[in-house]
């Protein structure tokens, strides 16, 4: 069955694979039957082209006699799956809201003995008033691992960090507390929602993406509600 590279199949090509709404696949291969050598198609059916050309794997892997693949991996997950609501397409405040107070209702977020009485940066002049502002912070950490995976506790400090106010000279920009967001960083670790990245800094879990997604649908839900 072996072709040259630059020879089109699709008019040849057979299907195997899942309808829309089915589990398994609704045809199986005998041993040793024409069935055996062809790739499931990812379900639902993707059509391209003028032609409504149906889209199977080997359109995108390719064979192994160096036919080149036609298709992206995007256009078949696509295809395969419905995009839902992520955190991105929320309200940002009302998510780390909603985060924060998820956070606290768990019970399980490992909060320090000093949270009362120390200051976010060398620069505040006060300790937060709110009495919460622990399970705040991590939401907005792991908000901010969300979005851009890989950052340590250096990030976080220019993150949280803000202006230090030198009276009659000229402010400048000062960093934020690294115990606090060492400490914030090792409590999500706790709860399974961050680790550490191999290429450095921390990043999600795929636990506390689906925590994040979940809850971003839950802001969504509410928000549209009269």
């Amino acid at each position: 069955m072996s072709e040259s590279r630059g020879e089109d199949r699709r008019g040849e090509d057979k299907y195997l694979g899942l309808q829309p709404g089915q589990n398994s696949v609704s045809l199986k291969a005998q041993p040793g039957s024409e069935l055996q050598n062809e790739i499931p198609v990812l379900a639902p059916w993707y059509e391209y082209g003028k032609t409504k050309s149906r889209v199977s794997l080997r359109d995108y892997l390719g064979s192994n006699t160096g036919w080149k693949p036609r298709l992206p991996l995007f256009l078949l997950l696509s295809a395969s799956k419905m995009p839902g609501v992520t955190v991105k397409d929320v309200n940002q405040q009302e998510f780390v809201l909603a985060l924060a107070a998820f956070l606290k209702k768990s019970g399980k977020l490992k909060v320090p003995d000093w949270v009362d009485t120390v200051k976010l940066a060398k620069h505040k002049e006060l300790a937060p008033c709110d009495d919460n502002w622990f399970y705040t912070r991590a939401a907005s950490t792991v908000r901010h691992l969300y979005l851009r995976g890989g950052a340590g506790v250096g990030s976080m400090t220019k993150i949280y960090g803000g202006r230090q106010r030198n009276g009659v000279c000229p402010a400048h920009f000062s960093r934020g507390s690294k115990n606090v967001a060492r400490k914030v960083l090792q409590s999500l670790e706790g709860l399974k929602m961050v680790e550490k990245d191999p290429n450095g800094g921390r990043r999600l879990t795929p636990q506390g993406h689906r925590d994040l997604d979940r809850i971003a649908g839950q802001v969504a839900a509410a928000s549209k509600k009269p």
